[in-house]
């Protein structure tokens, strides 16, 4: 936390558990569901000038929750930027051109993303970006399994996600779900859900 004005100005928690006490709190738990990362986003909109929500992804999926802490810019008093470039989104903190390119929002503003996995690499966060910012909304990238696809998809409705592009493996798991156009029937297959 940076220099405090005060005693226990911030008190800051890498455990499961959110901290309790101190002017602000910070809480950066390894999350490895949709479930524990909602329990955390709501916890953070409880008290937004005061609680810091940074989830961390496992070793095993690394970078997995960066979308979050994008989307958490002006939200929270603390957020981070990697200092230099890691691949394939192997962190969760944002690069500086990842922070750059999202808008400060509030709790429950519309969003879009491109759902799959993988999806670091996808250009849709880049491409759709002023198409998007023309309504306010921010485009992010999202990492997600197909076994996860229903959970996460509730997670995010819950959170503001309006709009996606779908690529694998998601394709056919979002035609299950879908009003489909004609085409889309033909093939089984959707690359776009609203």
């Amino acid at each position: 936390c940076p220099d405090p004005p005060g005693p226990q100005w911030c008190l800051s928690s890498h455990t499961e558990r959110p901290p309790s006490g101190g002017l602000h709190l910070k809480w950066a738990p390894i999350v490895t569901n949709w479930q524990d990362l909602h329990r955390g986003l709501q916890w953070q909109n409880e008290a937004p000038s005061v609680r810091s929500y940074l989830p961390r992804s496992s070793e095993e999926e690394p970078g997995r929750w960066k979308w979050a802490r994008l989307l958490m810019k002006g939200r929270q008093e603390f957020n981070f930027v990697c200092e230099s470039f890691v691949p394939q989104g192997g962190s969760d903190q944002p690069t500086w051109s990842e922070w750059l390119r999202v808008h400060e929002t509030q709790v429950g503003t519309p969003f879009a993303a491109v759902l799959g996995d993988p999806v670091f690499l996808s250009f849709t966060p880049t491409e759709q970006r002023e198409f998007f910012k023309a309504l306010g909304w921010n485009v992010v990238a999202i990492p997600i399994a197909l076994a996860k696809a229903d959970e996460a998809l509730g997670v995010l409705t819950a959170w503001g996600l309006r709009a996606s592009a779908v690529t694998s493996p998601l394709k056919t798991w979002a035609y299950s779900i879908s009003n489909a156009s004609p085409e889309a029937r033909a093939l089984e297959s959707v690359n776009t859900l609203a």
